[in-house]
């Protein structure tokens, strides 16, 4: 268990270490009264401003009029938020700042951005902000604009994300680390698939939380790419999640999952293909891009309630339950956020995936020392079933496996060894004495064979020991070396002294129809050893 928990926790923890220490030092930022917010809040504030009087110029198009010593006062820069609207910001004839609409297939629009227009001094008269909307069904908001110092108000922005940026960051590195750990460890162990699904489904609501992000807006400045890259994974979300629920749940092969998956599969390829054509952009498609989403939350109940039905757990029930109320409200705050505010946060997203993952990190860990326990144990039997608990050698069982499945019998000899004065040992000197007897025969024969063969032990006092591709001439060479071997031990022990019969064969098409008379040949020639020894002593 300890080791287990070293393996598979140790990223988890150093992550929400990560996290608490951010959370931690963003509150000490935040909430000290010696914070450098506080320092630079004193002498500037960040204003939201009116525009003097708004000019429309047709139903896409507005001007916003500012005056110049307004901005100036507060600090000298100018910040507002657009969604799909292109740019132009002058004073007295001179373009300060402009956001044109982009021609790449990537994203046909001028994207969702943070804009922060910096004021000059010699600049006079009134400042117009020009925006026209990419599409004709984009809501006509009341637009915000904030002023002040330009680096006091980024400041805030970064505070303001703080937290949001720290999940996704977070999301990402689990997904990413359990990924890993699937792929390198996970798949020898024989971890189920839904771990799998997972880190890829949490890579890919955490890069899409990043991209949404306020900062992201403010920062990254290839909007065409950021723009595809959101949509590309709201759109492979739904197939993802499908796959861990049926995995994760259980969920036995059914039309209802095929279907939505089918769904799923069509919708991304069609979509990508009207995008990237454009044909249609992602923003137009954006309401059936939201019921698939819709359609995999209803998925999700859906396959609880098949748990239901088929579980008497009470505890797993319960706790199916609250990780599916979890997600399914936490998916509803964010569409409806997306869906009815310009600027809709993902924290309750993020929050749920990370609260889920915890659960998750949580069950496979214990499914894990579960199945961990039981290969132990089946390992054990395993072994038993095939070793000899006293030599460590292969057993009789093993070795008969050996024989009836073995089909290639060139090339294969068959080495069998009596351990002479056994019973002299067990006689004299107890059994205890002759365990340690026969396990001193068994060491010297696989000094030996044990890297040019397999060797086992056959029966009391028997062993043998298969090698393929060996010569006569090889064989009595390592004979020549257990002898060698065996006369090293017995000057080294006063008491019985270790001696074996040794008969051998090599597999002959003339003599053998199988290596069971390879074996038969073998066991003649020490059985005539033997009684040799016998004769001789």
């Amino acid at each position: 268990m300890r080791k287990i928990l070293d393996t598979h926790d140790k990223m988890f923890i150093l992550l929400v270490s990560l996290f608490t220490v951010f959370m931690w030092i963003g509150s000490s930022v935040i909430f000290s009264d010696i914070s450098l917010y506080n320092r630079y809040s004193k002498s500037t504030d960040i204003e939201v401003i009116e525009p003097n009087y708004v000019e429309s110029i047709d139903s896409s198009t507005k001007y916003y009029y500012f005056s110049n010593s307004q901005i100036k006062k507060a600090g000298g820069c100018l910040k507002f938020y657009t969604v799909y609207k292109q740019i132009q910001v002058s004073a007295d004839s001179e373009l300060l700042y402009e956001r044109k609409k982009s021609k790449s297939p990537f994203g046909r629009n001028s994207g969702d951005v943070w804009n922060f227009v910096e004021i000059d001094d010699e600049i006079g008269g009134n400042v117009v902000v020009s925006l026209k909307n990419d599409f004709k069904d984009i809501d006509d908001n009341v637009m915000k604009f904030y002023t002040g110092d330009e680096a006091i108000m980024f400041y805030d922005f970064i505070l303001d994300g703080l937290l949001e940026q720290i999940c996704t960051l977070l999301e990402i590195l689990l997904g990413g680390y359990t990924f890993l750990n699937y792929m390198f460890v996970g798949r020898k162990k024989k971890k189920r698939s839904y771990v799998l699904y997972y880190s890829a489904l949490l890579m890919i609501v955490g890069t899409w939380s990043t991209l949404e992000a306020d900062i992201s807006k403010a920062v990254l400045d290839n909007k065409p790419s950021v723009y595809f890259m959101e949509y590309e994974m709201l759109l492979l979300g739904p197939y993802m999640a499908v796959l861990f629920v049926d995995s994760y749940y259980n969920v036995r092969k059914n039309i209802v999952s095929e279907i939505v998956k089918g769904i799923s599969v069509i919708s991304t390829t069609v979509c990508t293909i009207l995008q990237l054509t454009g044909i249609l952009e992602f923003r137009m498609m954006l309401d059936y891009i939201q019921g698939i989403i819709v359609i995999t939350i209803i998925y999700f109940l859906f396959a609880l309630f098949i748990i239901l039905r088929r579980s008497v757990d009470t505890m797993y029930v319960a706790r199916i339950v609250s990780e599916t109320i979890l997600v399914v409200a936490g998916t509803i705050l964010a569409l409806i956020g997306y869906r009815f505010s310009e600027r809709a946060t993902n924290v309750y997203v993020d929050f749920v995936m990370l609260a889920y993952s915890a659960g998750l990190w949580y069950n496979i860990t214990k499914h894990e020392i579960i199945i961990d326990e039981e290969n132990k144990r089946i390992e054990i039997y395993r072994s038993q079933a095939e070793y000899d608990v006293l030599t460590n050698m292969k057993n009789r069982n093993s070795f008969e496996i050996f024989m009836r499945n073995n089909k290639v019998y060139e090339g294969y000899a068959v080495l069998v060894f009596d351990l002479n004065n056994l019973k002299y040992c067990n006689d004299t000197q107890g059994h205890k004495a002759g365990d340690r007897f026969i396990i001193a025969a068994a060491n010297c024969i696989k000094d030996v064979f044990e890297n040019l063969g397999q060797c086992y032990r056959i029966g009391g006092d028997e062993f043998c020991v298969i090698i393929k591709r060996s010569k006569e001439l090889e064989i009595e060479t390592l004979l020549n070396d257990l002898t060698q071997i065996q006369m090293d031990y017995n000057n080294r022990q006063t008491g019985t002294p270790l001696e074996f019969a040794v008969g051998y064969a090599i597999y002959s098409k003339v003599y053998d129809g199988d290596l069971d008379s390879t074996f038969s040949r073998a066991d003649k020639m020490m059985y005539s050893n033997k009684r040799m020894f016998k004769t001789k002593n």
